[in-house]
């Protein structure tokens, strides 16, 4: 954007995984202490809403005026929402910042039917939705994630700004992490998982450049498994990611300075990836330079024992530590010719959310009893909690009045309509039935 178990090792590997058959049904097993639960196994219902309802309560209690005053907040107002109600199905392919943003702008189509009042509370009803899902999903017997409740936790207490929550510009990178369940997923074994599979992979990979970024890993997945169902899976995100590239190398690019050198870039990667999880918002600033490259060091280091083959799902903890460095890079790679605007914290901290979260759940991986790290683990989990409770509220948004400005946008033809983050503001301008 312009402006921020058991063991799966016989599913995984092995013959198994050459022939990647459907799971056959099988009396539930009993779950043991620290493990998912078994194939078998009943959703978990009582204790994912409960879930559900704990991790939108840490988001309201972190930027309660998002739930109180809901208003647009930086491109939601002069591109979805202008794009969808001027010109409601061909703001779908309308490609911005060089790709395209199918779901989100799905999203703004469905709500430009809506009185401008109740949109940007949609928009909102949108991205907490998407919160849930994912919360959801975590809980799912086809992940068996061995504490799902700290990989839900995860979510609303990352060390983070908060730009990424409460808000459609941003909904995106809560799409990277479902695209990021599904590379960790097992293959489907109903029509209606495999319905829903290719259905999100056919809109996330047209949604943002996740597609591009994902596209070796979900290679890796295909050809570890040589299953029909990741093969099509891989084919659909190359597909998506082929559309994305074109977009983006079509389009033309302001100049921009030399690019940085790799020990830069590097030491950025340490700085925002891992220093960022496990020290208070307002030291992070002050922090010397010089502590990137040790820290991108202490990160790959870290990577590589929580991805050391061993019990447990050893691809999808390869696949996941994979995504940090890859999903850091690309974010690195965009700004090349202008590092400096990462130095402070507040600027593009969305580029560093997914590969933060896949950090934290990594490192949830290991709170199995069984894993050596558990300690180590669970200790650093500890550090990245006390960090975000140091700096527990979310970026301020100022309550900018919305009911009024929506009924000024209702009486008038052109209005310049103030929004989130301070000093942005869109131009409305009523399309009197134009596009519909």
């Amino acid at each position: 954007m312009s402006y921020r178990r058991l063991n799966l090792d016989t599913y995984f590997s092995g013959p198994d995984c050459a022939r990647a058959a459907p799971l056959a049904p099988r009396a539930p097993a009993p779950q043991v202490l620290g493990r998912g639960p078994a194939p078998g196994a009943p959703y978990p219902l009582a204790r994912a809403a409960t879930a559900c309802l704990v991790v939108l309560g840490l988001l309201f209690a972190r930027r309660p005026e998002a739930f109180l005053h809901p208003q647009f907040f930086a491109e939601d107002g002069p591109i979805f929402f202008m794009g969808a109600y001027q010109h409601p199905w061909a703001s779908i392919v309308t490609p911005y910042a060089g790709y395209l943003h199918v779901g989100l702008r799905l999203v703004a189509t469905a709500c430009s039917v809506l009185d401008p009042l109740w949109v940007p509370t949609a928009y909102l009803a949108a991205s907490t939705a998407a919160v849930a899902a994912l919360v959801t999903a975590l809980f799912s017997r086809r992940l068996r994630l061995p504490c799902p409740w700290a990989f839900a936790l995860c979510l609303p207490l990352v060390p983070h700004t908060g730009e990424v929550f409460d808000t459609l510009t941003n909904l995106q990178w809560l799409g990277a992490l479902g695209i990021v369940l599904l590379l960790l997923a097992p293959d489907p074994d109903t029509r209606g998982l495999c319905a829903l599979d290719f259905g999100f992979a056919a809109v996330a990979s047209v949604t943002g450049v996740f597609s591009i970024v994902f596209a070796p890993l979900f290679l890796v997945r295909a050809w570890r498994r040589r299953s029909r169902a990741s093969a099509g899976l891989l084919a659909v995100v190359l597909v998506g990611g082929a559309v994305q590239a074109y977009l983006i190398l079509h389009t033309p690019w302001p100049q921009a300075g030399p690019p940085a050198s790799p020990a830069a870039m590097l030491s950025t990667f340490g700085h925002r990836a891992f220093l960022a999880l496990f020290v208070p918002a307002r030291a992070f600033d002050g922090l010397p330079r010089a502590l990137g490259l040790p820290a991108a060091a202490s990160a790959l280091g870290l990577l590589g024992l929580l991805a050391m083959p061993g019990r447990g799902s050893r691809l999808r903890r390869l696949l996941a530590s994979l995504a940090i460095p890859l999903l850091s890079a690309a974010a690195i790679y965009k700004v090349r010719g202008s590092l400096e605007i990462l130095g402070p914290l507040h600027n593009g901290d969305r580029y560093f959310f997914v590969p933060k979260v896949c950090l934290l759940w990594m490192l949830c991986f290991h709170l199995r009893r069984a894993s050596p790290l558990r300690g180590t683990c669970a200790l650093l989990l500890a550090v990245a909690l006390a960090a975000t409770l140091a700096g527990f509220r979310f970026e301020h948004w100022e309550n900018l009045d919305w009911p009024r400005w929506a009924q000024r946008m209702r009486a008038e033809p052109v209005v310049a309509v103030p929004i989130n983050p301070a000093g942005f503001s869109f131009v409305y301008a009523r399309p009197d039935g134009a596009g519909r």
